[in-house]
């Protein structure tokens, strides 16, 4: 059988090993196991950068971006004074001076500013995995940065290194921080949601029910995510997620749909070909920072198909392209381990069964196959009527 699928391919800026490091995204379409082969040789040159961050926005100087003209496939530098960063533009002034340019995000390859030292200092420290200190930094350069927009920027290291050390309370209300200058800020796309509650609850914030009616709509979302496994709140869950939905034009509204699409794996219902191709066409279609947890259902609902291949293609995305949160791209490895293992590819499960061990060893998933435990697939999983007892997430796939 033909199949179809996104490929990915990153190139790196020399000197690779360090903070700044810039990412160039290309997408193609392939077919069979081409696909998935694309997908392992990109999986084997992030091992090699494994310390590097995957930042949009790599921080390698001053005022100036570095912009690719889809029209004529042309880069060029550009220099001049950033204004602001929201959602998916930059706000340029060329020369400092000139008329202010809505620079699309995606457009941009490479962005340099003036960093302080205790804003480099974090970001050094986070390369190499020290998120503690990465932390600290990160609070000692917000005392000093004025430019919200670089603020912003420090947060979300910041963010990121509070994720790595699940602490999901103050990545939360970093986020929020964020959201109360700048509602739409793709950086909503680093809430601590939760995509499966299979995983253990330290590794996953656990709401309180008084959550679902917080002011904050960063907040209702990500309690709803939290609590939507269990039966006694799912239904106002559904309707906090519902209501954030509505609007879709927003970051918010966006995981909102896809924390929706859960509801398939609660219930225990059959998912159909079509409704798992409408979601793996919606999940190609969002920008790469609000993909990562849709990527990973889209993996779960091929595996249930028993599309293997396919399966480990889309779990193979996040960790690849978008590793803010460590537990999910972890899950997701251990994931495709076990979808090329169903499939016989024993030595590419093998690959990226080390790639798992050596990026995320502190991680739940990479404790489980580091103890050479086998994949556990139950009959449940193989559902043609809903789960029994909650929460209905099984062990697998």
């Amino acid at each position: 059988m033909d199949l179809g699928t996104d490929s990915v391919k990153t190139a790196l800026s020399p000197g690779a090993g360090n903070p700044e490091r810039t990412v160039l995204l290309c997408t193609r379409r392939t077919s069979g196991t081409a696909g998935l082969f694309v997908f392992l040789v990109c999986i084997v040159l992030t091992s090699i950068a494994a310390d590097d961050d995957d930042h949009l926005l790599p921080y390698v100087g001053i005022d100036r971006i570095h912009v690719l003209d889809r029209r004529t496939n042309r880069r060029q530098f550009v220099s001049g004074a950033i204004e602001d960063i929201q959602r998916d533009f930059v706000l340029f002034r060329r020369g400092g001076s000139g008329r202010l340019e809505a620079i699309p995000l995606l457009d941009v390859e490479e962005l340099q500013f003036q960093k302080t030292a205790n804003h480099t200092r974090a970001l050094t420290l986070f390369q190499k995995s020290e998120f503690a200190e990465a932390l600290q930094s990160c609070d000692a350069a917000l005392a000093e940065e004025s430019r919200q927009w670089v603020r912003d920027e420090i947060q979300a290291t910041a963010v990121r290194s509070c994720l790595s050390l699940n602490r999901h309370k103050d990545a939360l209300q970093r986020v929020e921080s964020i959201c109360s200058h700048d509602a739409d800020s793709r950086y909503c796309g680093l809430l601590p949601l939760v995509w499966d509650t299979r995983l253990p609850e330290a590794e996953r914030w656990r709401a309180t029910p008084t959550e679902l009616e917080s002011r904050s709509r960063p907040r209702r979302l990500t309690a709803a995510s939290s609590l939507l496994h269990k039966n006694e709140y799912r239904s106002i869950c559904v309707r906090v997620l519902s209501k954030l939905r509505d609007d879709r034009s927003s970051p918010l509204g966006t995981l909102a749909e896809t924390q929706l699409w859960r509801l398939s794996f609660l219930s225990g219902e059959t998912l159909r070909a079509l409704q798992i191709e409408r979601w793996t066409t919606r999940a190609a279609e969002l920008p790469p920072w609000l993909r990562s947890g849709a990527q990973y259902l889209v993996g779960r609902a091929l595996r249930l198909q028993h599309e293997a291949d396919r399966a480990a293609i889309e779990y193979l995305w996040t960790p690849l392209m978008r590793h803010d949160d460590p537990v999910l791209s972890a899950a997701c490895l251990a994931r495709a381990v076990e979808c090329l293992q169903d499939s016989g590819r024993t030595a590419s499960a093998a690959l990226i069964r080390a790639e798992l061990l050596q990026r995320f060893p502190d991680t739940s998933s990479a404790r489980r196959h580091n103890n050479h435990q086998p994949p556990r697939i139950l009959k449940s999983d193989r559902r043609k009527g809903p789960d029994r007892g909650a929460p209905r997430e099984t062990p697998n796939p």
